[in-house]
Order: structure tokens, then C-alpha cells, then sequence
């Protein structure tokens, strides 16, 4: 989504913080971002925001597939407002 979605010349900027029983993983961008009345669907499946700016191949699964893979690790997933796209998701770290 953060290439798809970013602006031309735009950046992707990916952070990994470790804490201690679990990773942080930050994906920021410099792109269109998420409109606010948006964000409490954007995991839902099938769900598109402002479906005229998407490609008509888009089916909006991608969010929801990242959704369920952190689920299924145990992590949790987030998205937040910003000048682009910012999700934070964390996975448990394997010891």
C-alpha cells in the first residue's frame, strides 16, 4: 500500500524497535494517508477507502490479510493519522 498509494518521489520509512517480549514494527510513508472517518474499517475485509482513487484492481483484502496474519501471531495491529500512511503492528519475538 505504501508504494501503491505514495506520492512520486515520495519515501517509505520502515523502524523496528525491539521490547523485551515483543518487536515493534513501524511502516510510515509520505502518500495520501487514511482519512479519518476511514480509519475504524480500513481491516475489514473488502473495504476500500474512496474507492474512485483505487486501482480497479483493488479488492481491499491487503489490510484485513495483514490483520489476520498479526492476529495469528499474537501481535496486534494499528493504523494512525498522519501527513501519509502510518501503521504500527507487533508480533511477539520467538526466545
Amino acid at each position: 500500500n505504501s508504494i501503491h498509494y505514495g506520492k512520486d518521489g515520495g519515501s517509505t520509512r520502515i523502524r523496528f524497535r525491539d521490547m523485551a517480549d515483543k518487536v515493534l514494527v513501524e511502516v510510515e510513508d509520505s502518500g495520501i494517508g487514511i482519512p479519518k472517518e476511514d480509519m475504524p474499517r480500513i481491516f475489514e475485509r473488502f473495504y476500500r477507502v474512496e474507492k474512485e482513487r483505487v486501482a480497479p484492481s483493488s479488492t481491499g483484502l491487503g489490510l484485513a490479510i495483514c490483520s489476520h496474519i498479526v492476529d495469528r501471531h499474537g501481535g496486534s495491529i494499528r493504523a494512525e493519522k498522519g501527513p501519509g500512511g502510518r501503521f504500527l503492528f507487533t508480533v511477539p519475538l520467538a526466545r
